[in-house]
């Protein structure tokens, strides 16, 4: 099966995690990814956490080496990977282009 990646700021605990709620029927709150209870957990995260740290050195992370194609700015993020396309945002202009036909080591 084909994994995904849901990006999302790093809680410092779970109280703060999006992924967590509160049971309407007994008050409890509960992670909704592991069904573990997180009542004790308001100052740090448990230790089966499934959100996983991403390294500032993975490649699925970096600053793309692309330039905006409207105002030629390097200041481009990247916002969507698909099988063939590449979807980026300048963060100068705030404007989105995709570039076609990309090549393997570019995913």
């Amino acid at each position: 099966m084909p994994k995904a990646i849901l990006e999302l700021e790093m809680p410092e605990n779970c109280w703060d995690c999006p992924l967590q709620a509160i049971s309407t029927e007994k008050k409890i709150r509960y992670c909704t990814v592991i069904r573990y209870s997180t009542d004790y957990y308001g100052t740090k995260r448990r230790d089966n956490c499934p959100l996983k740290l991403v390294e500032e050195h993975c490649p699925r992370t970096k600053q793309a080496s692309i330039k905006c194609r409207y105002c030629n700015s390097e200041n481009v993020e990247i916002i969507a990977r698909g099988t063939e396309s590449i979807l980026y945002r300048c963060k100068a202009c705030k404007r989105q282009f995709v570039k076609l036909n990309i090549k393997e080591d570019e995913l």
